[in-house]
């Protein structure tokens, strides 16, 4: 069996993947899922909702519309911008992105308009975030409940889940 910290740095790749906008397929999907699933089911309840997120963004960019990969794109590099300690060039532009991966946008600090740019996108478009974010909770939601038999967590954003 894999340890945890092997686990944890493949599930880091699947995540780099869909911010890059890779496509995964199929056999993606299931490599990701046996690789990830011993540490979800075993481990803390955080590790449990990250993996679960991870699922449904990947069920997402698998079964989604182009425009959907494409938001879906976007509002990941403007989540995983948010992350660790800002070290945002002067001048930059969301449009000549280096490197959309993890370690190209952890810590850039995007605005919305900025990430939807970064994908070619208009900035103005608004509903993109909340759309995605609403078929994320539900893809979520639904494979919480497969895989741990209960109800899916806040973190979610479920109307009827629990934190434990």
């Amino acid at each position: 069996m894999k340890s945890d910290l092997t686990t944890k740095e493949e599930r880091l790749s699947y995540w780099d993947k869909l911010l890059k906008g890779d496509p995964l397929g199929p056999q993606d999907i299931e490599d990701l899922f046996s690789c990830c699933l011993p540490l979800a089911k075993e481990s803390s309840h955080q590790e449990r909702v990250s993996t679960v997120l991870l699922f449904a963004a990947a069920e997402l960019s698998r079964s989604g519309t182009e425009s959907t990969k494409t938001d879906l794109n976007a509002v990941l590099r403007y989540w995983f911008s948010k992350q660790g300690e800002k070290i945002r060039p002067k001048s930059f532009d969301p449009k000549e992105l280096d490197d959309p991966g993890i370690d190209g946008v952890v810590g850039l600090g995007l605005t919305w308009g900025e990430a939807m740019e970064s994908v070619g996108k208009s900035p103005d478009n608004l509903m993109a975030l909340s759309r995605i974010k609403k078929q994320l909770k539900e893809k979520a939601n639904n494979k919480w409940e497969e895989l741990f038999d209960s109800s899916p967590p806040r973190a979610f954003g479920s109307d009827n889940g629990t934190d434990s």
